[in-house]
């Protein structure tokens, strides 16, 4: 497979410009492509020699750059070296200021990434600081730890949220224009609760309830829709089960069924529950598994930016 490169230099080249596949960059140490040097690097040089790309019949090597550091013919001709940033702008797709942004950039610090921030960085918060601290906690865990981890959590689902609010870019005179209006709804709908696990081996148990989550809730929940998914994974021995610091899991009554258990857009309700419920039984364990598997790093990142939020 082979693509169109930004400038037409060495096109004439058959080995050149080929996209190669091999298995030594993987997406966990980067975007999963990069580019080759074919007589630099060791595993270059293998994946050029298996697929051709080095061979008894690619001749001398070709270098744009003479050996005082000068274009050589093929890359100069018909370019001018002082190519204009308007010019550049309308080779690369981008905007004149970007490109002009991009060269003070490299003069100054000789590299193209966002130069730091003046001042002191921003404070760290108590939730930072915790979740930073856990991170931290984790960060040598291995995949076959996070196997053992049950993974819970609850949600509530609305059919209309009217508290809701929704905010739209307008001009004064926009106002009273139908894009620029929210169409309000007269009654709540319903809402429904939700439970779930996974584990690296698929999904759980799920419930779908009506009433308000609290710890009478969530201890009928563990009774039965918790040990169920131990028991279907075979997990009783070994395994942890990880839940958010609301107040009906850290109450007293949770806290003595941990221990008494050994543990480590719709027009009804009735459609949002079938929504959810098919939702919930299409996620595959390949799925969980990749979920489960990226903790270690996302952990990582979220060490990085020292317990802020990731994209995660």
């Amino acid at each position: 497979m082979r693509y169109t490169p930004l400038f037409p230099y060495f096109t004439n080249v058959k080995t050149a410009f080929r996209i190669l596949y091999d298995d030594y960059v993987t997406e966990e140490n980067g975007a999963g492509v990069v580019h080759q040097a074919s007589f630099s690097g060791e595993d270059d040089i293998r994946i050029c020699i298996a697929n051709d790309t080095i061979n008894k019949d690619t001749g001398s090597i070709i270098y744009p750059i003479d050996t005082q550091c000068r274009f050589i013919d093929e890359v100069k001709v018909g370019v001018r070296i002082n190519i204009s940033c308007r010019e550049i702008s309308t080779i690369i797709g981008i905007s004149k200021s970007s490109v002009q942004r991009a060269l003070k950039r490299y003069e100054e610090t000789g590299e193209f990434q966002d130069r730091p921030c003046a001042g002191r960085p921003k404070k760290l918060n108590e939730r930072n600081i915790r979740i930073l601290n856990w991170c931290l906690d984790y960060s040598n865990w291995t995949i076959n730890q996070w196997k053992n981890i049950i993974f819970c959590d609850e949600i509530c689902f609305y059919v209309i949220k009217r508290k809701n609010k929704t905010k739209i870019w307008r001009t004064k005179d926009e106002r009273w224009k139908e894009s620029c209006m929210h169409v309000a709804a007269a009654g709540g709908g319903g809402r429904v609760n939700f439970y779930g696990t996974i584990t690296s081996d698929g999904t759980g148990c799920f419930r779908i309830y009506n009433e308000n989550t609290n710890s009478d809730v969530y201890c009928d929940i563990l009774d039965n829709y918790l040990i169920p998914i131990v028991q279907l994974y075979q997990m009783e021995n070994n395994y942890f089960y990880q839940h958010d610091n609301s107040k009906y899991h850290l109450s007293k009554q949770t806290q003595m069924k941990f221990h008494e258990l050994g543990v480590k857009s719709l027009s009804s309700v009735k459609e949002l529950i079938e929504a959810l419920s098919k939702a919930w039984l299409s996620i595959t364990p390949q799925l969980c598994q990749k979920l489960v598997f990226s903790m270690p790093r996302r952990i990582q990142k979220c060490i990085t930016v020292n317990g802020k939020c990731i994209d995660y």
